[in-house]
């Protein structure tokens, strides 16, 4: 499922092109994500997965050449994503809950719950009222106004495992009686 037509995100390819050689060229700590190859929509700058960190001003300096170039971004915990069209993860599932279910997402929020660990998450943080983020959003929280309901103590995918082994014991202790 897309939310753009294929010539929208042919075009759409261009701009990240040009992004990608300007921050590789002014920017030459950061690197492409290793899983670019496998992204559709987006451009990921790595600036501490596989890299050294990059420091804030770094991190600026890749933020202010997308919005140079005209495109939205976010930033993860180890990337800055990019793309070009208004859309952002609370449209997608939107999109993919109607096209799959048939229904909206008010319709179905009291069943759903989010799990996320960056501000590129805020967006569905805000939208659901279950959701949860892992312990490596906490450096970020001073940046974003819709933090997660729930913050785990671990971070990642610990985080995430902690996450799961709460709600299966409520679940579990519901259940008993």
């Amino acid at each position: 499922f897309y939310l753009t037509s294929e010539s929208e995100r042919q075009a759409a390819q261009k701009g990240l092109d040009i992004i990608k050689k300007r921050v590789l060229a002014e920017v030459p700590a950061c690197r492409i994500s290793a899983d670019q190859a496998y992204r559709i929509s987006d451009l990921a700058i790595d600036f501490c997965e596989d890299v050294p960190p990059l420091s804030k001003s770094d991190i600026s300096r890749i933020c202010r050449i997308i919005e140079q170039e005209k495109a939205q971004y976010k930033i993860s915990s180890i990337h800055i994503n990019c793309w070009f069209g208004d859309f952002d993860k609370v449209k997608g599932v939107k999109s993919y809950l109607k096209r799959t279910r048939g229904r909206e997402i008010s319709q179905l929020e009291d069943k759903m719950l989010f799990t996320g660990d960056s501000p590129n998450d805020e967006p569905l943080f805000e939208e659901l009222e279950h959701s949860i983020g892992m312990a490596n959003i906490i450096p970020f929280l001073k940046d974003i106004s819709h933090p997660p309901s729930y913050i785990t103590e671990k971070e990642g995918a610990l985080g995430f495992q902690e996450a799961a082994e709460i709600i299966l014991e409520k679940r579990n202790s519901l259940g008993a009686l």
